[in-house]
Parts: structure tokens; C-alpha cells; sequence
């Protein structure tokens, strides 16, 4: 993995985020370091993605500013757990693999180069643009199979986003239905480590888009929050989220996925559509809701059988 971008980055761009010019002198001065030092450093960002605009007389500056992840608000939003952002990593989830469990805490990255959705596909992020956390939680006890918390999970990030118009495509992707598409807002990756009855660590990986810019390589119809009319903060829609996904974990610990069952139906833009199921074979079926255990019933010519996420991919005919 690669190693996380220094926290004097983030003190670079915080104090970039107004949008104004700054001199090289300045920001020098402002880290006490050498004027060849900085302009390295704003080269970096810059290499990176960061939308940098140099001017020999005037200076540095990110056009129309940054709406920066505020740690200091998430730590006080979020006293159950411990909260780290970072300026750039490759994942959030590799970042909080790559350490052993200590506790309940959340991992934001301003900038994510190397994020994974399912199957494998690429989650990239433009800087300072979207929503990428990871959640790592551990449960002691499981009163109901693990392959439920996905669903569950996107119900919780659905209810934290408080948009009326999202749904959700099974098994975890966040979409907004349009001109006869579902338009991609955001999904969620969960990975699991332990005993399928507890104790079971879940490392669960969040990614949604904020900025009406699109997220690298999509190769799919897309939206966005602000493309939806929502004008909260990304440190606010951080924080709306993470609690609401707490509070889920929390419930699916003890309950399973019958707490959220209903909620997910109410959001299930699936159910009752034709649907092309591609796994090891190609079939044609109808979606008739979700199944118990969190897998999808699908009816077809031969009768209704139930799929999970980890061997097919569903899309709409």
C-alpha cells in the first residue's frame, strides 16, 4: 500500500480551500520552509489532481476553493469513534486493512487514486470532490448470516444521504432512477475477516459522489449530490452517514437484516423489473425482492431461485 500523503498536506490545502491567491512567500513562511520546498509540494498536489493554479505575480490558488473534510467537527460528531482523514491514499479500505483491529473508527481520505467497488471495478475519486470513508467494526455475535450487512448497509447510507430520490440497485449500489437508467450515486464495498459467527472484523467502504464532476473511468450513467440540489457540507454528509451506518451495525448485530428488510423493499428499484443476470451463465429473469439472507429472488422460466452479489452481476433489460 501506498504510504498516505503527509499531514502537512492537509495544512496546505486548508489553507488553499478560500480560493484566494497566495505567494510563494506566504505559504513558505506559513511552514517555515524554503520557497523551493513548497513549490515542490504544490507540485505534488498538483500532479496528484488538485485543480492548482499558479500565476508568477499572484501566487497559488484553487479555483472556487476547497470544501475540505473538517476532522476536528467528525471527532466531535463522532465520539464513538476514533477518526482519521487523510490527504491522499490508494484505499481507504487497504489503509485500514493493513493495520490490526483497534477499536471502532473511520478513515477518510480527501483524495483516493486506487479505490475498488465490486468485482473489481475501479473507485477513484477526484480530489476534494467526493466521499470516500471506510468504517472498520467488529461484531462479537451474529444473530444472522453476514451476507445481509451489504443491503443493510446501503439502506443506512441511503437514510444518512437524506435524499428522497435515491435507491438502491441490490445488492449496495446507490442510484437515482432517470430517463429509463439508473444513474450511479455511490456504493459500498465490504470485506470481512474472522469467524462467520463472530468474532467477525468488517471493514466496510463507503464511496459516494458529492461534486457534480465525474468520478474517473465510470463507464456507466451518473449523478451527483450536488447535481441532486444537496447543498450540505462533505464534513456534514460525512457524519449524517457514518452514524447512520453505526446505528445499522449496531442493529444488525442483534437482528440481522430483518430490522432493515422493509426499508430496503421501499428502496428497492429492482423489484418487479426484467433483469439480465450475468455470472457463469447469462439468464433472463425478473426480480422479485430480497431474500432473507440478503441474496436476491429472481423468477425465471424454471421458478424462483435466489443469487448472491458475490457470483453475478445484475442489470436492468
Amino acid at each position: 500500500m501506498a504510504a498516505p500523503t503527509r499531514l502537512d498536506d492537509l495544512r496546505l490545502l486548508d489553507l488553499l480551500a478560500d480560493g484566494a491567491w497566495h505567494t510563494g512567500e506566504q505559504l513558505a513562511a506559513a511552514f517555515d520552509v524554503s520557497r523551493a520546498a513548497i513549490s515542490k509540494r504544490l507540485g505534488n498536489l498538483k500532479a496528484a489532481g488538485w485543480q492548482l493554479v499558479t500565476n508568477k505575480q499572484q501566487g497559488y490558488r484553487i479555483a472556487g476553493g476547497l470544501d475540505l473534510l473538517d476532522a476536528s467537527t467528525l471527532n466531535a460528531a463522532l465520539p464513538d469513534l476514533a477518526v482519521t482523514v487523510l490527504a491522499q491514499v490508494d484505499s481507504t479500505n487497504a489503509a485500514v486493512m493493513s493495520q490490526a483491529y483497534d477499536g471502532p473508527r473511520v478513515v477518510l481520505a480527501e483524495h483516493q487514486t486506487a479505490g475498488r467497488g465490486r468485482r473489481g471495478r475501479a473507485w477513484r475519486a477526484t480530489p476534494g470532490q467526493h466521499l470516500t470513508l471506510t468504517i472498520d467494526w467488529r461484531f462479537e455475535r451474529l444473530a444472522a448470516p453476514a451476507i445481509g450487512l451489504s443491503p443493510a448497509v446501503a439502506v443506512a447510507v441511503a437514510q444518512g444521504l437524506e435524499l428522497p430520490v435515491v435507491r438502491i440497485k441490490w445488492p449496495n449500489d446507490l442510484v437515482v432512477p432517470d430517463d429509463n437508467a439508473l444513474h450511479k450515486l455511490g456504493g459500498v464495498l465490504i470485506e470481512a475477516s474472522g469467524e462467520a459467527s463472530g468474532p467477525l472484523r468488517v471493514v466496510v467502504g463507503i464511496g459516494v459522489n458529492v461534486a457534480d464532476v465525474p468520478m474517473a473511468d465510470i463507464d456507466q450513467p451518473w449523478t451527483s449530490l450536488r447535481g441532486q440540489g444537496v447543498q450540505a457540507t462533505r464534513t456534514e454528509l460525512a457524519a449524517r452517514v457514518v452514524r447512520a451506518v453505526l446505528g445499522a451495525l449496531q442493529q444488525f448485530e442483534h437482528h440481522g437484516l430483518q430490522a432493515t428488510a422493509e426499508q430496503f423493499a421501499a428502496l428497492d428499484c429492482l423489484a418487479g423489473q426484467a433483469i439480465t443476470v450475468a455470472g457463469s451463465a447469462t439468464l433472463e429473469a425478473t426480480a422479485v425482492g430480497l431474500a432473507a439472507d440478503g441474496g436476491l429472488r429472481i423468477a425465471t422460466a424454471t421458478g424462483v431461485q435466489v443469487i448472491y452479489s458475490g457470483d453475478v452481476s445484475v442489470r436492468l433489460r
